[in-house]
């Protein structure tokens, strides 16, 4: 049996909120057509709701978490402190920040060519340290555009103080 259309969509939304005194960005998927209305008391205000066939929703935000994640553990391992919230994204990262990361990737599957070959490159710099010049440089053609694109997605810096840190030395561990 075949699913009607509508019913095969989810909604993949960017909301902000705040549950007892603990605010956070919540990027998630539903079927509700209004994300503010899955949890009334905690969710404030939807900034973002896309509406796509179920696949290309999971894709979407899962390559939205993968950078989001890239970029806390980039600013972490840089000495930033950013607050941690057991309930979605922390605040520490501006709306605009994660506007432009949300709009970057629904924008990159529209394409299905620019999809793939950011998909890719994003997973390769998710194993890749972004200080690496080599990597960025040894690209050519499409590739050589997107990472320039997608390594400004991991550019954003905390305005906080850096902490303190003694510096992770492997071979002495």
């Amino acid at each position: 049996m075949v699913l009607p259309r509508k019913l095969n969509r989810k909604i993949l939304y960017l909301i902000s909120a705040d549950k007892l005194g603990d605010k956070f960005w919540k990027i998630g998927l539903t079927n509700s057509s209004k994300p503010l209305n899955l949890d009334k008391k905690i969710y404030l205000e939807c900034f973002r709701k896309e509406s796509f066939e179920t696949e290309a929703a999971k894709a979407i935000l899962k390559a939205i978490l993968i950078n989001l994640k890239n970029l806390t553990d980039i600013c972490e391992k840089e000495g930033f402190r950013l607050k941690k919230t057991p309930n979605g994204i922390s605040y520490d990262l501006p709306l605009t920040v994660i506007e432009d990361i949300f709009d970057f990737w629904v924008d990159r599957y529209r394409d299905p060519l620019s999809w793939n070959v950011c998909i890719g490159l994003l997973k390769c710099r998710s194993e890749i340290a972004s200080e690496n010049q080599y990597f960025s440089k040894c690209l050519k053609g499409e590739s050589s555009k997107w990472i320039r694109q997608i390594d400004l997605r991991h550019s954003y810096r905390p305005e906080l103080e850096k902490v303190r840190t003694t510096p992770y030395n492997p071979m002495w561990s």
